[in-house]
């Protein structure tokens, strides 16, 4: 029999989250050395309560099941990673009732030698906790950094993306089987994670989703990372969850202020009033870990680097270009303004459309979304702007050096800055908030 059979024989007997594994491996050295031990032995070599249920199954020696489940990781390119495997993350391996056996798909890079952040909230985030979760992993990965989620609908979705969209790693921890894709609606993301970075679970496959799942799950999202950020969550929050798991495990915990009076940002202000960090950009996490893995980040990428620590090395240039550089500027705030505040034009105020009364030439508009677009999203929007009138399908878009896969990530991007609307069926068409500024 391999080695990962009796880890997944160890996995399966004590259940997920259970820390007798961690209590028997201190003992036995090995799976398979606590496969060979009777009843009696477990009991007089461990001094510790088992649940009687735990111990009847580890007397159990039957590995049918454990051999399908590797015939099947085998069939469907799953990889097995069990705790004493020489590329399972230390950093795990020191948490409280550590996963035994791991189930991934993707590439598994050396964990312990990036920088990984755990980026959280609520699955019903507002623009702003959007805007955010996207924004600031964007960024995040820019600069080096690794961002691991749940895949979740609301912020982690918007995390992943933001990851993905920057060509950077993420890494999708699930609360089921490696071969179900939860929610079903983040099918396509899973694929792109899969693609470009990893997902993992420590359930078997074949687990559907279950509530009791989740929070088992979190404890792995906090113990892969050195951070978490807890982007947007009220009260009862299951994010609160992970907030509290990473304090126990030592990580260290952030968050992003919200507007005080909404119930969203309840849980994290909270959590900035008691022991959380305050993030409003991703420059508060990186400045804290540059020293540690300045081979692997660059500080130098970061958007707060760029605008306040060079602001006076460019100061003889922006005087020179001052008027330029305040309509261009006007215009790039005015659509961050709009993207925290809108989706739509219908919820737009009319200070917020009038606010700014200068008409921009499609020269001016070029020159400011520079300021916060790349090559590719900076394509798609002229062909939206080219094509005002009419609504577009992302197949419309697509074509030479585009994938479709590229140009729905940018479409995801240039509706959360409000420079495009969604429509029935997958259209879109640029937004009239967006023309009206």
């Amino acid at each position: 029999m391999t080695e990962d059979l009796y880890y997944i024989w160890l996995s399966l007997a004590c259940g997920a989250g259970s820390p007798i594994p961690q209590k028997l491996l201190m003992s036995f050295d090995n799976a398979e050395k606590i496969y060979e031990a009777d009843e009696d032995e477990l009991k007089n070599k461990c001094n510790f309560e088992t649940d009687e249920h735990i111990l009847s199954r580890l007397a159990d020696k039957n590995t049918d099941e454990c051999e399908k489940i590797l015939e099947f990781c085998s069939r469907n390119n799953v990889s097995v990673l069990n705790c004493d495997n020489k590329l399972y993350p230390k950093r795990l391996r020191s948490i409280r009732a550590f996963p035994v056996v791991l189930y991934y798909r993707g590439k598994l890079p050396d964990i312990d030698d990036n920088l990984c952040v755990a980026m959280v909230g609520t699955r019903k985030m507002t623009d702003y906790g959007k805007y955010a979760a996207y924004e600031i992993a964007k960024e995040l990965a820019s600069c080096g950094a690794v961002i691991v989620s749940g895949m979740a609908n609301g912020i982690d979705s918007a995390s992943h993306k933001g990851c993905l969209i920057a060509g950077g790693f993420t890494i999708a921890v699930f609360g089921c089987g490696i071969d179900r894709a939860y929610p079903p609606e983040n099918k396509a993301l899973m694929d792109r994670i899969i693609e470009r970075g990893l997902i993992v679970t420590e359930y078997v496959p074949g687990t559907e989703p279950k509530g009791a799942h989740f929070p088992v799950r979190n404890r792995i999202i906090s113990g892969l990372c050195q951070a978490v950020l807890v982007v947007e969550a009220d009260n009862r929050s299951g994010a609160l969850i992970t907030a509290k798991t990473a304090l126990f495990q030592g990580r260290e915990l952030y968050a992003v202020p919200g507007n005080i009076n909404s119930p969203n940002s309840w849980g994290t202000n909270g959590l900035l009033k008691n022991q959380a960090g305050i993030v409003t950009d991703a420059y508060d996490i990186l400045s804290e870990y540059e020293h540690l893995y300045s081979h692997r980040i660059n500080i130098e990428k970061s958007r707060y680097y760029n605008n306040k620590v060079n602001y006076y090395k460019n100061k003889e240039y922006k005087e020179n270009n001052k008027e330029n550089k305040s309509v261009i500027n006007k215009m790039a705030n005015k659509i961050k303004e709009s993207a925290a505040v809108v989706n739509t034009a219908n919820t737009v105020s009319a200070e917020m459309v009038n606010a700014v009364k200068t008409e921009f030439t499609l020269s001016e508009k070029l020159s400011a979304l520079k300021i916060i677009l790349n090559e590719t999203e900076l394509r798609v929007f002229e062909i939206f702007y080219a094509r005002k009138k009419e609504k577009l399908h992302p197949d419309d878009i697509s074509g030479e050096n585009m994938s479709i896969s590229d140009v729905i990530n940018t479409l995801t991007f240039l509706e959360i800055y409000g420079i495009i609307t969604s429509l029935p069926g997958d259209y879109y068409k640029i937004s009239e908030s967006f023309m009206n500024l």
